[in-house]
């Protein structure tokens, strides 16, 4: 009888033993599941970004053969963009309008709303008519290595080095505006299977006092025909404006 007793006292032991195992498997399961989702931050009508429609006013930027100005795309997508991610983020543009604001302000204002993000749109420009493609920029600090007498001739175009000895805030921010980048170039590309989408690192004049995560973003050339009738089609840049949202959106869930 007591050999009976020690034998159904070592089972139900086993089974104490085998229950706590399975405990601690699922708390450890649900301590990740948790973990996971913690990283995994919500898109809040509270979070700020900031959507920069390159040039305005006189300024007109790239011109394309067909009569189409820079201002008028850059505008256009910013929109777009705004009223997609309107019940989501909240979402400020540097212009509403036709008109002009000097780079320093278009900065400015993102960080006086302590935006989470910064992306000043722009369409790129050569002389050979056949470049194409879209070109994701992000900051690189060469101040130290610039002479004293820096041309600043073309302030406005998206591609301006000047020195920034004492405004390079953004150098900080490097990193994850890289990350950014990556977010963009795969989801724009998801969204018009465009192979052509070329991540640079430049010293540029808007991005370098920006203090978030921030990117220029040229999103085809208005000197190649081709490109200029895409920009003008209203569902092409419906999709760019898809891939520039779910990049954003990628991003934003991870920081």
């Amino acid at each position: 009888m007591s050999k009976y007793i020690k034998m159904h006292q070592k089972k139900r032991f086993m089974a104490i033993i085998y229950t706590i195992v399975i405990i601690l498997f699922y708390q450890i399961y649900m301590n990740n599941e948790l973990s996971a989702e913690e990283k995994t931050r919500p898109l809040e009508a509270n979070r700020t970004i900031v959507i920069d429609p390159g040039h305005g006013g006189h300024d007109k930027g790239v011109a394309g053969a067909d009569g189409s100005y820079e201002k008028q795309v850059t505008l256009k997508l910013a929109r777009m963009i705004k009223t997609r991610l309107k019940n989501k983020l909240k979402v400020e543009l540097t212009r509403s309008d036709d008109y002009q604001i000097d780079i320093p302000n278009r900065t400015a204002k993102a960080n006086s709303l302590k935006a989470e993000l910064f992306i000043s749109i722009h369409t790129g420009g050569s002389y050979l008519h056949k470049t194409d493609g879209i070109n994701i920029l992000y900051y690189k600090d060469i101040s130290s290595s610039l002479p004293n007498n820096t041309d600043n001739s073309n302030k406005d175009m998206p591609g301006d080095i000047i020195k920034t000895s004492w405004n390079n805030i953004q150098t900080i921010h490097i990193t994850k505006s890289k990350s950014l980048a990556g977010k963009l170039k795969s989801s724009i590309f998801n969204e018009i299977n465009l192979s052509e989408i070329n991540i640079l690192e430049a010293p540029l004049a808007i991005l370098s006092g920006a203090d978030m995560p921030s990117l220029i973003l040229e999103i085809g050339y208005l000197t190649n025909p081709v490109e200029e009738k895409k920009l003008n089609d209203q569902k092409y840049l419906s999709n760019i404006a898809n891939g520039i949202i779910k990049g954003i959106e990628k991003f934003l869930a991870k920081n």
